[in-house]
């Protein structure tokens, strides 16, 4: 079994349901003073990083492709593959909006990447994981005009895309966790793929460092 391959989408922030479907009071909200959001109109970018991941990489972007929410661009960044990655990538034509670059590291690639995203609402999807088809509503539905950030956990798969069982992060915090952040300094979140961000508040940290 691959390393680190997962399915975002099951918005659960406590409990241990294997399939890891949502409910309002499980899903992680970090609030934030914002303007308020018509979700029926919000644009949404699904930024997907590629390493010499080409074994994975068509589930990734046909799992971005395939949300039932409508409005939404999909964006592929290949970070100087040396597989067949982007042929892969140009096999999907104007579906999506693909970029190249020489292997600069990981960060580079997301710099790259949010630089094309036009959407109010953005999620770096690694090019070894997927979604599930109704991930973006459902991220959509647990955000509103105070919500950053709306987060999942993670649910293994195998190379195959077949469920494994168990859920990554094993625990995380429940709710609003701005207190826990102010309290604390941190808390349990998920890996990037399981992070859906608000443009405005990711938008402080860009451009990172390359290698990050």
């Amino acid at each position: 079994v691959g390393a680190g391959l997962w399915r975002a989408g099951g918005l659960v922030a406590g409990g241990h349901q294997p399939l890891a479907y949502p409910t309002a009071q499980d899903t992680v909200r970090i609030k934030k003073d914002g303007n308020n959001m018509d979700n029926n109109m919000v644009r949404v970018s699904i930024a997907i990083n590629n390493h010499n991941y080409a074994q994975f990489l068509g589930a990734a972007i046909d799992s971005a492709l395939a949300q039932t929410y409508p409005n939404l661009e999909v964006i592929v960044v290949d970070d100087g593959s040396t597989d067949s990655s982007w042929s892969i990538i140009e096999s999907y034509g104007s579906r999506i909006t693909a970029l190249r670059s020489p292997n600069l590291g990981q960060g580079s690639a997301y710099n790259l990447g949010f630089e094309r995203c036009s959407g109010q609402w953005v999620l770096f999807l690694d090019s070894d994981d997927t979604l599930d088809p109704d991930a973006i509503e459902r991220f959509l539905a647990a955000a509103d005009d105070e919500v950053a950030i709306v987060q999942c956990r993670l649910r293994k798969i195998d190379e195959q895309g077949r469920l494994l069982g168990g859920l990554v992060p094993y625990t995380m915090h429940s709710g609003d966790v701005t207190p826990i952040i102010r309290r604390f300094g941190h808390y349990a979140g998920p890996p990037a793929s399981g992070n859906f961000y608000r443009r405005t508040v990711i938008a402080l940290y860009f451009p990172m460092p390359a290698q990050a």
